[in-house]
């Protein structure tokens, strides 16, 4: 069985990302949506609640599964046989930072091969941090994230709004 994985930090999954495992998911027999940390970034979300959007965004696609990780993604794939890495590629900017990644994890676990999968022309521009900065504004983010997880974030919104 030839398993993918599509590391990222999820925060929250966006249309881009949605399209990307997608994609994915007809090219390869199973596809782990791997849910990590990014030292750079300043979460948003738990890590339990970027899981359920996950969940909920592919629970109609059999052969995706969500997992999280805090370690190397070369480390996780040893652990569990797996060889191939999906990255998705918005523009250069995007290529420039994952073909060092691709060749970093290599270098890590010669037996991963890293994909790259270019964004769909209509998904190019959106990004997690972009969707982050509409939800701290209160703004209409139902374009942008997978149906289910628009719900969920706007449950969170009231929730707080609440307290």
């Amino acid at each position: 069985m030839k398993t993918a994985v599509y590391p990222g930090s999820f925060d929250p999954i966006t249309t881009g990302h949605y399209d990307i495992v997608s994609r994915a998911a007809k090219l390869f027999d199973e596809v782990i949506v791997l849910i990590m940390q990014n030292v750079e970034k300043t979460g948003m979300f738990m890590y339990h609640e970027r899981q359920e959007f996950c969940e909920r965004a592919f629970a109609h696609l059999d052969n995706v599964k969500v997992d999280v990780s805090r370690g190397l993604v070369a480390d996780y794939c040893k652990a569990n046989d797996y060889h191939y890495l999906i990255k998705g590629l918005r523009n250069s900017k995007d290529f420039l930072y994952e073909l060092p990644m691709a060749r970093f994890n290599h270098a890590l676990n010669p037996d991963i091969e890293t994909y790259f999968l270019p964004a769909s022309e209509t998904q190019s521009w959106v990004s997690s941090s972009a969707v982050r900065e509409l939800i701290s504004y209160d703004a209409d983010i139902s374009p942008y994230v997978p149906y289910p997880v628009a719900d969920m974030i706007q449950k969170l919104r009231e929730d707080v709004n609440e307290i």
